[in-house]
């Protein structure tokens, strides 16, 4: 039975709700109009996949022997040199020239002592490379860190890459640029209390 009475007499179709096949041809064919506005663009492709873990194991030691090299340089080249006990004006034995900021306004520039606070660490005196500019003495002190670090990737093969990443972000460099400027505030209080 295709019809039935309501409440209020009206016949209502009871095979829209009971015959799927009605309810199924009651709707319109897609032709090619409407489905113009169908996405025919290929699907997304999947993810590329992570690199084996030997060739992540290489590129970690190969980062491991760079950092350790780059660490080590400026450390050996310190440890050649002879601290000057002004404080400043070690760089000076490598042939280069004079501070231009200090000649320029008799004041320390921000890396004004560098040298010298290397050469101090590198002979194993991080309290003098403290004194003479902090920020050298602390670099000095992360490049020894580094160096072990390095070497120790390199032979290892520890995930160097991943925690270089966690050191370059913003709070990190911020920090080290507040304590830069404070060396410098310090190198500059001294000089003006020791003089030249």
């Amino acid at each position: 039975m295709r019809k039935s009475l309501t409440r209020q007499g009206a016949p209502v179709d009871t095979c829209r709700w009971t015959c799927p096949s009605a309810a199924t041809t009651a709707r319109p064919r897609p032709t090619s109009a409407t489905l113009s506005h169908v996405d025919t663009a290929s699907p997304p492709s999947p993810p590329a996949a992570a690199p084996p873990a030997r060739q992540v194991a290489i590129r970690d030691r190969v980062a491991g022997v760079l950092l350790a090299a780059g660490a080590l340089t400026p450390l050996l080249i310190a440890a050649g040199l002879n601290a000057n006990p002004q404080g400043h004006g070690t760089h000076l034995q490598l042939g280069m020239a004079p501070c231009g900021f200090l000649v320029a306004s008799g004041l320390p520039c921000g890396t004004c002592g560098m040298t010298t606070a290397f050469t101090h660490a590198a002979d194993g005196n991080l309290l003098a490379a403290a004194a003479v500019q902090p920020a050298g003495a602390l670099l000095a002190l992360l490049c020894a860190v580094a160096a072990l670090i390095g070497t120790y990737t390199a032979f290892t093969g520890m995930a160097l890459t991943r925690l270089l990443g966690q050191l370059a972000r913003g709070r990190v460099v911020l920090i080290a640029i507040a304590v830069f400027l404070a060396a410098w505030g310090y190198t500059t209080w001294r000089f003006t209390q020791v003089g030249t």
